[in-house]
């Protein structure tokens, strides 16, 4: 028996899903250096999609096989290039900015590290990959925070790679910012979304804490409610900015409408409820102001969206076409009163509203409004579809 375990270290190598099949037969633990590549999913290189790979194979293969997740440390490292190199030439020169910027298409070298710059002097020996590369700080330019360095010892230079000073410790002890944001991103690995599926009609589907709430339909309408829920909870931080005012008994209104199809028709429509309060979440805001960089509100915002995609999915499949309702609450009626009426306002102003039908269907244009689809394949004009005998009211 071999007591022998084996670390395959994933990279550009394996990423082909045939060849980290290979390397699963022989390896029994996948380590993932977190120094290089990133979390977000829009990037290429995404620990995220890394581990759901690494996870989907091992199912699929039956072999157990563990995660190592190496932190990326206090070592302090150079930012991306846009051609992840470039080539230093000894005897060149090449300036060294400290800046937040993550990539670069410039002869130049970022580092997201102002608290060392002040340590860095005119005469110090700058080491970059282990001392591969060396420059020589020949000034330092104190407002635009940058060095502008001689290349004593060159070669390729790849993205990502240490950044150093000779006979100076400059990094810092203890856990870095960037450890603790890695650490809180593995811990938070969530499950891929739709792993709760195939989602099936009479049933309840349930987000992570039960943030979200997804009931499948089996008609060609779906009741989305964004503002209506009341969970707070302390992980994730009060919004900031944004409106923050619950659209109160939005999901009464949704759960009653979705009852009475079935008590009369025996039918239900889609339905998909955010459970968080808005100050918490707000769903039908684009992702950074909705959540605002908490990684739970994130979350029960792809989820939100990911169930309103499934149910659009779902009855094209089976219908075609359908229709979206997003129910929202309202406040006081401009008139002064409290208004217990449902409105409808289909992206038009209450001004567009009160004209004459001639005037809306010459004057509004039907992209405009949000029943422009319905429009379309209707065969009815705006003003009918606004009041007449078809219309929703």
């Amino acid at each position: 028996m071999r007591r022998t375990k084996i670390i395959s270290t994933f990279g550009p190598s394996i990423s082909d899903s045939e060849i980290l099949k290979n390397v699963f037969e022989y390896a029994d633990v996948i380590r993932i250096n977190l120094a290089h590549g990133t979390w977000d999913k829009n990037e290429k290189y995404n620990h995220k999609k890394n581990i759901q790979q690494i996870r989907k194979i091992s199912k699929e293969l039956r072999k157990p096989v563990a995660i190592l997740v190496d932190l990326k440390g206090n070592k302090i490292r150079i930012s991306d290039f846009e051609n992840h190199m470039i080539d230093l030439v000894h005897g060149s020169e090449i300036n060294v900015v400290f800046t937040k910027e993550k990539k670069t298409n410039n002869y130049k070298i970022f580092i997201d590290a102002d608290y060392c710059f002040a340590q860095i002097e005119a005469g110090d020996r700058i080491l970059l990959d282990d001392g591969l590369i060396q420059l020589d700080v020949k000034s330092v330019d104190s407002n635009k925070k940058s060095l502008n360095c001689t290349v004593d010892k060159g070669g390729l230079l790849r993205s990502n790679k240490g950044f150093e000073v000779e006979n100076k410790i400059i990094h810092r002890s203890g856990l870095g910012e960037e450890d603790k944001k890695d650490i809180v991103a593995k811990s938070e690995d969530f499950t891929e979304l739709g792993t709760d599926g195939p989602y099936l009609y009479g049933e309840t589907y349930q987000g992570r804490k039960g943030y979200t709430t997804y009931y499948p339909g089996n008609i060609p309408v779906i009741l989305s409610i964004p503002h209506g829920g009341n969970i707070s909870p302390s992980e994730i931080s009060n919004r900031t900015y944004g409106v923050t005012v619950t659209d109160s008994n939005t999901i009464e209104l949704g759960n009653a409408i979705r009852n009475y199809f079935y008590s009369n028709h025996n039918i239900r429509p889609y339905v998909i409820i955010n459970n968080l309060k808005r100050t918490k979440l707000d769903a039908n805001r684009d992702k950074v102001e909705a959540a605002q960089n908490n990684i739970y509100a994130e979350r029960a915002f792809d989820e939100f969206h990911f169930y309103i995609g499934k149910a659009r999915e779902d009855i094209i499949s089976k219908f075609s076409t359908g229709i979206l309702f997003d129910i929202h609450g309202h406040g006081i009626n401009p008139d002064g009163f409290n208004d217990l009426r449902t409105w409808i306002g289909y992206l038009l102003t209450a001004d567009e509203l009160d004209n004459s039908n001639n005037y809306i269907d010459q004057n509004i244009s039907i992209n405009d409004v949000s029943i422009y689809s319905l429009l379309n394949s209707s065969g009815q004009t705006l003003s009918q579809l606004l009041s007449g005998p078809n219309s929703l009211g």
